[in-house]
């Protein structure tokens, strides 16, 4: 049978890894806060930069698509001409 007393150091070196684990969760939930707050800047800043590629891509595909009509209206009043 277990001695009272070592029963007692026994509950009481649980009880403080207990506290250590508990103050380990809220350090780590602090940390965690704070990273999300670096993360979520980050990705708002990326999601901008993604927006100005795409529209600067689209004006792009645009400006080809708008020479290739060009380009064609030409050739078929060319054909048109020649016919």
């Amino acid at each position: 049978m277990v001695e009272p007393v070592i029963a007692v150091e026994m509950k009481v070196g649980v009880l403080q890894a207990a506290r250590r684990l508990i103050g380990i969760g809220v350090v780590t939930m602090l940390i965690a806060a704070t990273a999300e707050g670096f993360v979520a800047h980050d990705v708002s800043e990326v999601e901008e930069d993604v927006v100005e590629e795409l529209e600067s891509v689209e004006a792009f595909v645009r400006q080809g698509l708008r020479e290739i009509q060009t380009r064609l209206a030409e050739l078929q009043h060319r054909l048109a001409s020649t016919s």
